[in-house]
């Protein structure tokens, strides 16, 4: 049940109804803190996405204690999974982004690109999201030169994987666009 539950705050999140989708993965958390207890896998899954639409709707405070929770929540797990724990990471270094902490972000998405370069290998679609995260933060800070070789390299690998119109490789094509104008 708590899957359903999710499963439709994430439909009512990416058709733009962010309270309808707020209220359905607070729902799905509440099910799975009671049927798991509060540091399960399951939790941190629902808290992640819960950050997420708070993120959306603005609650940066919220949607970071969520992020943190959940983070917190990985890495003690006894199969930690390293994919996961980056997500979190990643999850933590938009928000801190978001707030203008940038020194912050950047620290957050070099930690998931190590992470994750680590776990799933140097060319996995993870370790491109985490190079466009670097390399917009890059960008704000000043840093033209290293935004653009993290955006180069994060399009080099959704182009491998995803083809030319992926709505990722698109959007890392813009922001290298940008960049080079």
């Amino acid at each position: 049940m708590p899957v359903c539950v999710n499963n439709i705050g994430t439909v009512l999140h990416n058709m733009g109804d962010h309270e309808g989708a707020k209220e359905h993965f607070e729902r799905a958390l509440k099910i799975d803190e009671k049927a798991f207890g509060p540091d399960h896998f399951n939790v941190a899954n629902r808290l992640n996405n819960l950050g997420s639409v708070l993120q959306t709707m603005g609650d940066l405070k919220g949607a970071k204690e969520c992020y943190e929770r959940a983070l917190n929540i990985v890495e003690k797990l006894p199969t930690q999974d390293p994919s996961k724990v980056a997500i979190c990471v990643n999850n933590i270094g938009t928000i801190l982004y978001d707030m203008g902490d940038f020194e912050g972000a950047k620290q957050r998405f070099e930690q998931a690109l190590k992470i994750d370069e680590k776990a799933l290998g140097p060319d996995h679609p993870n370790v491109a999201t985490d190079l466009g995260n670097l390399g917009s933060v890059l960008k704000d800070m000043g840093d033209l030169q290293g935004a653009k070789e993290h955006f180069e390299r994060a399009l080099t690998i959704f182009q491998n994987w995803l083809g030319e119109d992926h709505p990722d490789t698109k959007t890392v094509r813009e922001k290298l666009e940008q960049l080079n104008r």
